[in-house]
Formats: structure tokens, sequence, C-alpha cells
């Protein structure tokens, strides 16, 4: 498995500053992927290939719409055809890079979801983590990474060949923060931002449910004459653990509705076994009503 240096950037720009960092965040998952947790220290990323939702990445007709003008625009005199054969390359190109990202994926709110219960803990043995955007990103060590801003920004990190391991792979890699958007991607008038990686930020409305916080890392591979290689495997594993502070990220931890006593007791179990000392509470869901 390829080593890798995770860093959280130094610019947070993608979350909107109308987002209060203290908004809580749950991460609801099965007892065997939090038992990894635990046994790794670390939060699974995974690459943006292996996601149901086909979606995942991609870009609108609208956007399409804008490559081809500004291609027309720039190129005039190319040879009859050119356009079309560049944007079927952009899509082969957009489509190889999903093995080139991978996402952790979060649910903001105040509140336990009844909806996220029923998709990730469906067997009844599920537990969630609840945490907030700022104890996810102080949870990561701080560095001087960042993700490209600008096409120079681009530029230049690709011409970085230093830090690089034998495939061409960056050995440090910065992570990106922030809510993901919801839109009707057959607006006409929904286009891109510039030099951004929108399209990991950005699913349709039949998504919206979900109220997704993401956190986003990607690498490429460069090779010998500095031109980007996305043959070469960046992430082979179907995506990557990434070490995290698990005392500064665990805020609490709720057990799934209806889960019997003995495995509220398994997890608290579990968890003292790895030396931890987190809060264990019984899902709200089994609260009784009152009439």
């Amino acid at each position: 498995m390829p080593e890798f240096v995770f860093e959280r950037g130094v610019s947070d720009s993608r979350i909107p500053a109308e987002l209060d960092r203290s908004t809580p965040i749950w991460r609801y998952q099965d007892l065997p992927k939090f038992v990894w947790t635990l046994a790794n220290n670390s939060l699974w990323f995974a690459r943006g290939d292996t996601f149901e939702d086909r979606f995942e990445g991609s870009t609108t007709q609208a956007v399409r719409n804008l490559y081809s003008q500004e291609l027309e625009a720039v190129v005039k005199d190319a040879a009859p055809g050119f356009v079309t054969e560049a944007m079927a390359w952009m899509t082969t190109q957009r489509r190889a890079s999903k093995q080139n990202n991978v996402v952790n994926c979060w649910h903001m709110n105040e509140h336990e979801s009844a909806a996220m219960w029923k998709l990730y803990a469906s067997a009844g043995q599920g537990v969630a983590i609840r945490s907030s955007i700022d104890r996810l990103l102080q949870s990561l060590p701080a560095g001087r990474a960042s993700h490209p801003t600008d096409g120079s920004a681009g530029i230049r990190l690709l011409a970085d060949t230093s830090n690089r391991d034998s495939r061409g792979v960056s050995k440090v890699i910065a992570i990106d923060f922030g809510p993901v958007t919801y839109a009707d991607y057959s607006d006409p008038v929904l286009t891109r931002r510039p030099g951004s990686r929108e399209e990991y930020f950005r699913k349709r409305k039949s998504f919206e449910h979900e109220r997704e916080f993401r956190a986003l890392a990607f690498a490429l591979a460069v090779n010998s004459e500095g031109h980007v290689d996305l043959a070469v495997p960046v992430f082979p594993d179907g995506g990557v653990a990434v070490p995290v502070d698990l005392d500064v990220l665990v805020e609490g931890l709720f057990v799934v509705p209806g889960a019997p006593s003995w495995f509220t007791q398994t997890v608290e179990a579990t968890i003292e076994r790895f030396g931890k000392r987190f809060p264990v509470r019984q899902s709200r869901l089994d609260e009784d009503p009152i009439f």
C-alpha cells in the first residue's frame, strides 16, 4: 500500500462563512467499520469510482457547452472535428480521474437522522460518531499544503517533482473540506467555478436529504516528462486510510435504535480495549413517546 503524508490545507475557503464550524456532523457505519476506525486510528477515504452514485465527479451539460464554446473561440482555424475530439478526450480524462479522488462523507445535523440509520445501519448493529466540522478539521495535522485555486498554481504543482514516489505521485497530499451543494443538473446556467474541484462537492437534488459534509483528497501521477499519467493507480486499494486524532474527532458515540443491551456493552468494551474513553449513548429515537 502506498505511503502518504496527509495535511489539512491552509485554506478552508470552500467552507461558507455562514456555516458555523461547531455544526454537528455524524458518520453512520456498521460495527466492523467502526472497529477498523479504532484499530487504525484513521478515517477511510473511498475512491470516487467506488460510489454507487454514477454521477460522482461528473459535470453538467452547461459546463460541457461552456468548454466547447471556449475551445471553438481559441482554435478557430483547427481541423474539422478537432473540438469534438477534444471534448471526447476531456470526458475520458474526467472519468479516469475518479480513481485519483478519495472522499470521506459526513451528515450535517443537530440531531440524529432516522433516515441515515436505515441507510447505513439497517442490520441493527451500527454506531454513529458524533463530531463537528471544527473537530474534523482539527483531528488532522495542519500543514502548508493546499489545493491549487487557479491555473498557475496547478502548473506549479505539476512542475514540482520533489517529494514524489517511484510512480511520480506526491507523498504529501492536502485535504479539502466543504459542504456538498445540491443542484438541478439540467439547469442551463449551472456552470463551473474555474480552478476548483467543484464536481466533487456537488450532487443532484435527489440526494439533498443527505446534507453531506465532505473531506476530499486527490493526487496525480506525473511522469518523467512532467505530464499527468492517469493510467497509474494512485489509490490501488479502492481508497486510503487517513490518520486522525480520534480523541479530538469523536465527541460521542450513539448506538443504533433498538439495540439490545449486550450490543451497547460490546461497543463499550471494544472502545475500552483500544484505550479510548468515548461516551456511548443509546439512540434518542428509543425514547418513549408521551401521550
